[in-house]
């Protein structure tokens, strides 16, 4: 009986000290998620400043119905491109794809 519980004392001890090396493990990655999360709030407010953040369209299907509609009322690639805030690249591959699309259509 004395052999059970000087087991189950040393298995509580090893158990305790285990979960005490995992939580500091776990303040370490912490602390370093926080420098990370600084890291980009402090990108983010330095383009705010900057004035280039400009934040990503919501719904992409959205934006590519919007690049369509605005191309086929006459708007250049730069306007739409400056309008939307994306790149003009993205505003050309799309009307592409859609050109593309269009003439396979039967």
């Amino acid at each position: 009986m004395k052999f059970f519980v000087t087991t189950v004392i040393a298995l509580g001890a090893i158990a305790i000290l285990y979960f005490i090396k995992r939580q500091r493990e776990l303040k370490k990655e912490i602390e370093l998620a926080k420098e990370i999360n600084q890291a980009k709030q402090k990108t983010i407010e330095t383009l705010h400043q900057n004035n280039e953040y400009k934040p990503a369209p919501a719904n992409q299907l959205y934006t590519h119905d919007q690049v369509i509609s605005m191309s086929k009322n006459g708007k250049d690639p730069k306007s739409i491109a400056d309008e939307l805030h994306i790149p003009q690249n993205k505003v050309e591959m799309t009307l592409r794809f859609d050109k593309m699309k269009n003439s396979d259509a039967p």
